[in-house]
C-alpha cells in the first residue's frame, strides 16, 4: 500500500505540467515538468552590481533540468562565458520551491552584476 502511494506521488510531480509565477522580486518565472524535468525554464531576475545600480536580466533557453528524488539543482554557463546560473529548488505534490541565482556581465558596468530570488508556486 505504502509503495502504492509512493509511486503515486512520484507520477504526480512527473505530470505537474506547465507552471507560472512571481519571485521573491516579484519578477516572471516559468516553467514546466514532464518526464522528471523542469524544462522551459524562463524568468527575470534584479542583478545589483558593484557600483550599487541594479540591472533587470532575462534568462531562458535552458535545458531541460533533471529532477531526482523530488530535488533539482543544476548550474549553467553561457558559451562565452559572461553568464552563469544556478537553480535549485523541490517539487512537492501542490507546490514548486526553489532558488535562483544569477552572475552576468553587464557592458554597460563593465563588471559581473549578482543577483538571486526565491520562488514558491503553488499549483
Amino acid at each position: 500500500m505504502m509503495a502504492a502511494l509512493l509511486l503515486l506521488a512520484a507520477a504526480a510531480r512527473s505530470a505537474f505540467g506547465a507552471v507560472r509565477g512571481r519571485t521573491s522580486q516579484h519578477l516572471q518565472i516559468s516553467f514546466t515538468i514532464h518526464q522528471h524535468a523542469l524544462r522551459r525554464l524562463d524568468f527575470r531576475v534584479d542583478d545589483r552590481c558593484p557600483s550599487g545600480r541594479v540591472w533587470r536580466v532575462h534568462d531562458f533557453n535552458f535545458p531541460p533540468i533533471r529532477i531526482t528524488r523530488s530535488k533539482f539543482d543544476a548550474r549553467f554557463k553561457s558559451l562565452d562565458g559572461r553568464a552563469s546560473a544556478e537553480v535549485k529548488g523541490r517539487v512537492f505534490d501542490h507546490r514548486v520551491t526553489g532558488t535562483l541565482r544569477d552572475r552576468t556581465l553587464i557592458a554597460q558596468e563593465g563588471d559581473y552584476c549578482n543577483g538571486t530570488a526565491s520562488f514558491t508556486i503553488r499549483r
